[in-house]
């Protein structure tokens, strides 16, 4: 029986998924994982009414820090830099097939986000010169609960970083 194009394009997506928190994965093209991260962060930021990029761009592999390139709606160019906040022991569980644990997020959640930021502040970007340097940081983990991590968020300071100049 010849197969449509539905079942070959399921097919596709099911062999590019990850079992687990994966909404955003792409694992055969992490520019196409991304990219799309970039388009769902510019829609999200053009709904709020706080939009300050257009024309995103993946760099391609090899290319990065930073990951996507940017138009800023003042001018010049912005970097920005993706990171995904997964769990990796649960990760490495779900593609073994087996049960896991959903971690319990309430205590790490600003000490990860912290780790992320200092990790991702060092070292010196690829191209630019950047007007602003942004890091992304997505998540797909279904036990971060959002109400949650806006209370903690709205509260807590960060410490000052060298290189970026704004984080989602």
């Amino acid at each position: 029986k010849p197969r449509n194009e539905w079942e070959e394009l399921a097919e596709i997506i099911a062999a590019n998924h990850r079992p687990h928190a994966g909404h955003f994965s792409w694992e055969s093209d992490r520019s196409i994982e991304e990219g799309g991260v970039v388009d769902e962060l510019q829609e999200a930021l053009r709904n709020a009414r706080y939009p300050f990029f257009d024309n995103p761009r993946h760099r391609g592999p090899g290319n990065d820090p930073p990951d996507c390139e940017a138009d800023g709606l003042n001018g010049g160019v912005i970097g920005l830099e993706l990171t995904e906040l997964v769990d990796p022991k649960s990760a490495a569980v779900a593609r073994a097939g087996k049960y896991y644990e959903e971690r319990d997020w309430r205590e790490t959640l600003i000490p990860e986000l912290a780790r992320i930021l200092k990790k991702k502040d060092r070292g010196s970007p690829k191209g630019g010169p950047y007007a602003e340097y942004v890091l992304v940081v997505y998540s797909d983990e279904s036990w971060i609960e959002i109400d949650h991590a806006r209370r903690e968020l709205a509260t807590y300071v960060f410490p000052r970083t060298d290189l970026i100049t704004r984080a989602f």
